[in-house]
């Protein structure tokens, strides 16, 4: 039995250029582009990803999320650090004690330095275009998300999972020819 295990999203991108005889030199943002978008909405698989954190400081209503997150898990009001492990499982386990959707419909208001005691707020939410928005206008104040986002290599690149290698390289030959094909008709 093989393990699967995390590989540069480079290695599908350059065996796809290299597969359609394509320069590799001035295509190869454009491909990573596209084997992004195939691992993220086509394969997606929850391994691919690792648990981050990170404190964003919001502008009016919004705030940029980074640029691996593929989904945003919890928000909490403040700035918490991006250590803030053992309160993120403290929420997480009480939301489930709770019976709380965690999705897009809770931040934590209120957490004392007391390790049990926390106060929800019903206080919408939503990820819009790579940006995280609150309903109401919290200028200049700091929200901590945790979310899944894609593992990287020392390039900055993102990781994926070795057994999508093939499923990404066939989606960059197959797919983006396809669309290049439907944009030439006048619709």
């Amino acid at each position: 039995m093989s393990v699967n295990r995390l590989v540069s999203i480079k290695v599908p991108v350059l065996n796809a250029l290299q597969d359609m005889g394509i320069d590799i030199a001035k295509d190869v943002p454009v491909f990573t582009r596209w084997a992004v978008e195939a691992e993220r909405d086509g394969i997606a698989s929850y391994y691919s990803f690792a648990r981050k954190r990170a404190v964003l400081t919001l502008k009016n209503c919004h705030a940029t999320l980074p640029c691996d997150a593929s989904s945003v898990q919890l928000a909490l009001l403040g700035d918490y650090g991006c250590d803030c492990d053992d309160l993120f499982n403290l929420i997480s386990s009480r939301f489930v004690s709770l019976g709380a959707v965690t999705t897009d419909t809770f931040l934590l208001v209120d957490a004392p330095n007391s390790d049990t005691s926390f106060s929800l707020s019903p206080l919408k939410w939503e990820v819009m275009q790579g940006k995280f928005y609150i309903k109401t206008d919290r200028d200049g104040q700091k929200v901590t998300i945790q979310y899944l986002g894609f593992e990287t290599d020392e390039e900055g690149f993102p990781k994926v999972m070795e057994n999508h290698l093939m499923a990404i390289v066939e989606y960059m030959i197959l797919f983006p020819d396809s669309f290049r094909t439907l944009l030439m008709f006048d619709f």
